[in-house]
C-alpha cells in the first residue's frame, strides 16, 4: 500500500512516499464491499488507508481482492464489516481511482488535476457524491 504526499516550495516539488507491506495468506481473495466501523482512535470519522482508499465511517466501499485480503488478515479486521459485492448496502458504493504504484507518476497525475500545496496531501479522498 502506498501513501504519498506532495510538498511545494517555490518552483520545487517534493514527493514523500511511504510503502506499507502486509503478509497475507496465499491464494486469491474475492472482491468485496467493506464498511469502516469508525473504531480506530483518532480516525473515528474516516480512515486514510493509502493513496487510493480513504474509508469514511459507515460508508460502503468496494475493494479489490488484494485490499480485501489485507483488511481481513491484518490488525484492521475488527474495524470493518465485510460483505459480498452487491450486498444489501449497495445504495452507495464508492470506488477508488485506479491505483498508481509509482509515487512520481502519482505526483504528475495529481499535479495535472490542479493539486495545490494548500491541500496538504495528494491522495484521493473518497466522497459520497453518489449518495446525494
Amino acid at each position: 500500500m502506498l501513501a504519498c504526499y506532495i510538498f511545494t516550495t517555490g518552483d520545487f516539488r517534493f514527493v514523500s512516499a511511504t510503502y506499507r507491506l502486509f503478509k497475507v495468506p496465499k491464494g486469491s481473495a474475492d472482491t468485496c464491499q467493506v464498511i469502516y466501523n469508525g473504531g480506530i482512535t483518532g480516525a473515528e470519522d474516516s480512515f486514510k488507508f493509502d493513496c487510493c482508499y480513504t474509508f469514511k465511517a459507515n460508508e460502503v466501499v468496494e475493494v479489490d481482492g488484494e485490499v480485501a485480503s489485507i483488511l481481513k488478515h491484518s490488525r484492521f479486521a475488527d474495524e470493518f464489516t465485510f460483505q459480498p459485492p452487491g450486498g444489501a448496502s449497495e445504495r452507495c458504493c464508492v470506488k477508488p481511482k485506479a491505483g498508481v504504484v509509482d509515487p512520481f507518476e502519482l505526483a504528475v497525475q495529481l499535479g495535472s488535476e490542479g493539486l495545490s500545496a494548500a491541500t496538504g496531501g495528494c491522495c484521493s479522498t473518497q466522497s459520497a457524491d453518489c449518495c446525494k
